[in-house]
C-alpha cells in the first residue's frame, strides 16, 4: 500500500487523487496505516499477527480507534 501511496502522491498525481487514497496516506502519515489494515481490512493471514502487533503497538491500535473508528472515519 505504501508504495502505491508514495506513486500516487508524486508531482502532479497528487493533486488528483481519490478521497479513499487521501484517507490511507494520511493514515500513513500518521503511522497508523498498519492499525487500519489489521482492523479495518485483515484477511485471515493478516489477522494471525494481532496477536503480536497489539503487543508490540498498543498505542496506534487505541489512536486508530479513537481517531477513526469512534468519530465515523476520522471527519
Amino acid at each position: 500500500m505504501r508504495a502505491v501511496i508514495t506513486l500516487a502522491t508524486t508531482d502532479n498525481k497528487a493533486k488528483k487523487m481519490t478521497l479513499s487514497l487521501a484517507k490511507l496516506k494520511e493514515l500513513n502519515d500518521k503511522g497508523l496505516l498498519e492499525s487500519y489494515i489489521l482492523l479495518a481490512r485483515a484477511d485471515k493471514g493478516i489477522y494471525q499477527d494481532y496477536a503480536k502487533y497489539r503487543k508490540q503497538n498498543r498505542d496506534k491500535l487505541q489512536r486508530y480507534v479513537v481517531e477513526y473508528i469512534l468519530t465515523g472515519g476520522g471527519k
